[in-house]
């Protein structure tokens, strides 16, 4: 019996030694204690190019628009070669998506894809007003 109680207290005490030890966080832990300035600089390192399409949709359909980018932001990120981010901005008098990318060769390709031409395209001609306007950008740096 007094075994198992001198046991017992050395595994408290151990324990209690091994609460206060301050573990260094991991890779990941870092990354998601970045604020997000943090992340934008990162994503923003490794983007040289942007397509920006503007979009003319009346308000009524601007929350269907925005159900469409958010349906397809994780699969443009995933799937898309040289895809670094993609944003939605909204203006009184039109709307933008901005995505990022690795190169302007990727940003021009996206555009061939299945994925935009007929995914996306497909799901928002029907919300449009207008024809989109279509802008390739490179980065200086």
């Amino acid at each position: 019996m007094k075994t198992i109680l001198k046991t017992v207290a050395v595994m408290i005490l151990i324990a209690g030694c091994n609460s206060k030890v301050k573990q260094e966080p991991s890779p990941a832990e870092d990354t998601l204690a970045m604020n997000t300035n943090e992340k934008e600089k990162i994503v923003l390192m490794g983007t040289n190019a942007f397509l920006e399409i503007t979009l003319t949709i009346e308000e009524k359909n601007r929350d269907a628009a925005s159900g469409v980018y958010s349906k397809y932001k994780n699969p443009f990120l995933e799937s898309i070669k040289g895809a670094v981010s993609k944003q939605l901005l909204i203006r009184e008098n039109d709307v933008q998506v901005l995505h990022g990318f690795e190169t302007v060769e990727s940003a021009k390709a996206y555009l061939s894809t299945e994925l935009f031409s007929k995914d996306i395209v497909g799901e928002l001609a029907p919300l449009l007003a207008a024809e989109p306007e279509i802008r390739v950008y490179s980065v200086v740096k």
